[in-house]
């Protein structure tokens, strides 16, 4: 992958580059194993790339060339002084209000609500902290952990390298932009603030649009706090000025940068293995503060060096090394000790037999390889040097200074005495005021303990809202929300609490429509479990050949009939027992490249029609004569358009008319295809990519979202107007429309769930339902012919029921019997195509008031 470049770089380079380089050899250990709910799933050998490739998928130019994230900051700055605030007014009133529903707590272990990649602590105080997370800014605690707040809402919602405060004044923060382990972000250079993190500036390294740079660790000088030290992609770069300006002393490629505890003229810092030039990582050292460098290894086939320093003796230095040898990938290397400063390093520990690997994810150490380039650190404690604890997949300890390990935390739970905390270790750390206390951020989020060896290890991540939703799923029926995060699986919101359903990393989710009861979740590559009764079943095991997808592979619900379902590999399967048994759709891949389907859609208008996206082009394939149990014919739609397609969605009335959207930088960005017309639909939207797209079935206003949030449209609107009030400037990847409460559900990679009003007409008419938990109309755009399932008991026996118009007129009513299933079927034909607000009567009161939209 790349790590660092002077001029623009294509994604298909960067992609031969990681399958040249970087990928794990295919007879390693990273085969996928996913294991039912509360169990273990593997990561792939590809794992961490396919990952970091679907989101530079989204994130390239017209031509391909990957666009740091600078670019989005610049459009979204200039889109609100374009807009001076604001966009496109129509005749309605903007009803977003937005807010936070989660996750914002985990019952820790197994379970978490995000990666964090660096904290800071306050130099006085033991209750301050400052996090860095991946996605989702910063964020502090004036409470040990109790209660959170982010610092970063106001700005495009950044991934966070490093945080870094200035101890003798701590209203002085220093941020380092970008995703130094995952490299899902490149950095826009370092950021200042000198009022707590109130606001935030640039400071003198700012990187342009094409520089796909990380700025990976900084250091502050604590005699002269206006001296700074960066290690970053291209070099090591000093500040004597407090980040006005800057100077690239050291050439290369370097992730960490450590100051010795007590003399600042003494410097370490060590460089990541470059892939350009073959070059090992190392270790370097400066005596005169990092103005001038000296490498002091002469490592071989290592990957990634993390070092430690201690109060306790100041000459020691730690340091665990990851291992480029393919026999050992990304696994250990060794662990070296320094007791002279630095100067020269001798190996204590390595697992050359793979069976004491302490970056495998075996909790016994049995295993060559490992994710040392991702996940690799160390601590020493501060009361004694001969204390050293390692974080890779789980947490070891070494009482001898490094020379024999015994597990002290594990990912999932192996070893019945021992603390399941969560995987994959970004930053170990004692605190600088209670020195027994050690910190562990991961991809769960942050933790502490006083007692590293025993059970006790304290999950203060509740109140953080840092989650990387890749889908959500909504229902009118259902009380509850689904999610699929990246690292924490699939979550579900009651509107209480937050509920973890299955493993791995969550990816696309459905709520059967008529039974909530019944919902399906996704794991990465195409893994989908049905969930009945609370016990997951995997249902894609069950697909004839076990396919793989892609990494977020797509299946829907029929609109038609709840216990039918499409899903998407290479090919196009079909099940009409929820997954029991699968047929073909289509007899072969469905495309020449034999290339993952991305996205399918289907519509209420017919049962015969499915549209498809495939992977990494701008293709789409369609039928019109898909027939339950039998294989169709597609046929490739002509796009008049480069980009990269992000979304599908049919009109639920017309099954010739469809939208799309485009994700990447100065292209086109939302397309509407209308019986073989083609028209882009971009005004009034920043030049950012869009992710997402939703259409209003009761009311057809259309919903997008995109790297800096919600947009919507309606016909009283020329253009796109922002629907963001309360909303952070964030990547949102999903929307969902609940009818019932009237609610829009964003999925957001970085900052959680988040829901709003969504946007009506003023047109007179109440849209908020009496007892909207009452029942559900299905389905819904319809012809006039539908059904009523009730959800509470008082709606039984005889009833009546009206259609009222937007002008308030009875355009059709009449009775009937809700059966004993709580059903009753509903027939309105021959009115007027629109949407109508269906009251259901009994006893000379009203039970229950929905929306419905009927066409014909």
């Amino acid at each position: 992958m790349v790590e660092e470049s002077k001029a623009p770089v294509k994604l298909s380079d960067a992609v031969s580059s990681y399958l040249k380089y970087e990928r794990a050899p295919a007879s390693s250990e990273y085969d996928d194993d996913g294991i039912r709910m509360g169990k273990a799933i593997k990561e792939g050998r590809d794992h961490h790339f396919s990952r970091w490739l679907w989101y530079w998928k989204q994130h390239t130019d017209e031509n391909g060339y990957m666009v740091s994230p600078m670019t989005t900051a610049r459009e979204w700055q200039n889109y609100l002084k374009k807009n001076d605030g604001t966009a496109a007014k129509g005749t309605g009133i903007n009803m977003s209000n937005w807010s936070f529903t989660g996750p914002s707590s985990t019952i820790s272990g197994y379970r978490g609500i995000g990666r964090i990649n660096a904290m800071d602590f306050h130099p006085t105080n033991s209750n301050v902290l400052w996090i860095g997370a991946a996605g989702g800014g910063v964020w502090t605690t004036t409470n040990n952990g109790v209660s959170w707040t982010c610092l970063t809402d106001d700005l495009p919602v950044i991934s966070v390298s490093d945080i870094d405060v200035n101890q003798k004044n701590t209203q002085t923060i220093y941020l380092c932009t970008g995703d130094r382990d995952g490299k899902d972000h490149f950095s826009m250079g370092v950021l200042k603030s000198t009022d707590g993190g109130s606001t935030w500036n640039a400071t003198g390294l700012q990187w342009n649009t094409s520089q796909l740079r990380l700025a990976n660790t900084l250091v502050i000088n604590k005699v002269d706090t206006n001296a700074l030290i960066l290690a970053a992609s291209d070099g090591i770069y000093k500040s004597f000025d407090g980040g006005a300006n800057w100077n690239n002393v050291q050439p290369g490629n370097f992730k960490q940068v450590l100051y010795h505890p007590t003399d600042t003229n003494i410097v370490y810092a060590t460089s990541f293995y470059t892939v350009a030039n073959n070059t090992p990582a190392q270790i370097f050292r400066s005596k005169d503060g990092g103005s001038t460098w000296q490498q002091v290894t002469s490592f071989s086939q290592s990957w990634r060096i993390t070092l430690a320093v201690t109060p306790a003796d100041v000459k020691v230095v730690k340091a665990v090394v990851a291992s480029y040898d393919p026999a050992k990938w990304r696994g250990l290397h060794g662990v070296y000790s320094s007791v002279d400063t630095g100067k020269n390093f001798t190996l204590l520990f390595n697992g050359n037999n793979c069976t004491d690997n302490i970056l495998n994810n075996d909790v016994q150490g049995n295993g060559c390889t490992g994710q040392g380039n991702y996940d690799l650190a160390i601590a020493i404690s501060p009361a004694n040097a001969s204390q050293v604890y390692v974080g890779g997949v789980n947490t070891w300890y070494s009482a001898n200074g490094g020379s024999t390990w015994t597990i002290v935390n594990q990912w999932t739970g192996f070893l019945g005495s021992i603390a399941v905390v969560h995987a994959d270790k970004h930053f170990l750390g004692f605190h600088p005021l209670i020195s027994q206390r050690l910190f562990e951020c991961n991809d769960g989020g942050i933790y502490w303990t006083e007692s590293p060896q025993s059970l006790v290890w304290n999950d203060i991540s509740n109140g953080l809202g840092i989650t990387q939703f890749y889908r959500n799923a909504v229902a009118d029926l259902a009380g509850y929300v689904l999610g699929g995060a990246q690292d924490n699986g699939t979550k579900s919101w009651d509107n209480t609490s937050w509920t973890d359903q299955t493993g791995g990393d969550g990816m696309d989710c459905h709520i059967d429509p008529i039974d909530p009861g019944t919902y399906y979740t996704g794991v990465q590559y195409g893994k989908i479990y049905q969930v009945s009764g609370g016990w997951p079943t995997v249902i894609s095991d069950n697909i004839p050949g076990q396919p793989d997808g892609a990494w977020i592979t797509p299946y829907l619900i029929s609109p038609f009939n709840n216990y039918h379902l499409v899903a998407g590999y290479q090919r196009i399967y079909f099940t009409d027992d929820q997954g029991a048994t699968w047929t073909l759709v289509t007899n072969g891949p469905l495309n020449p490249s034999n290339k993952n389907i991305l996205r399918l859609a289907m519509t209420q208008a017919s049962q015969s029609t499915i549209y498809a996206v495939i992977d990494s082009s701008n293709q789409i394939y369609y039928t019109h004569s898909f027939t339950p149990g039998n294989t169709a014919s597609f046929t490739q739609l002509a796009i008049p358009y480069n980009g990269m397609i992000s979304d599908i969605k049919v009109d639920p009335k017309d099954k010739d008319h469809f939208w799309i959207t485009f994700s990447g930088f100065n292209g086109p960005q939302v397309a509407e295809y209308n019986a073989g017309s083609w028209t882009q639909i971009n005004a009034g939207l920043p030049n950012v990519p869009v992710l997402c797209f939703e259409i209003d079935t009761s009311n057809a206003i259309l919903y997008v979202g995109t790297d800096v949030g919600v947009f919507y449209k309606d016909s009283t609107l020329t253009q796109w107007d922002q629907f963001n009030v309360n909303l952070p400037s964030v990547h949102v990847t999903d929307l969902g429309i609940n009818y019932v409460t009237n609610k829009i559900w964003a999925a957001t990679y970085g900052r959680g769930m988040w829901s709003s009003p969504k946007q009506e007409y003023n047109n007179g008419i109440s849209t908020i339902p009496y007892a909207p938990d009452a029942f559900l109309l299905f389905p819904n755009p319809n012809k006039g012919a539908f059904r009523l399932a009730a959800k509470s008991k008082a709606i039984n026996g005889n009833v009546a029921w009206r259609l009222i118009d937007n002008m308030g007129r009875v355009a059709r009513n009449g009775t009937g019997t809700i059966d004993g299933s709580g059903a009753m079927e509903v027939r309105a034909t021959n009115v007027a195509s629109g949407t109508y607000t269906f009251e259901l009567l009994g006893d000379k009161q009203v039970l229950g008031r929905q929306q419905v939209t009927i066409f014909q």
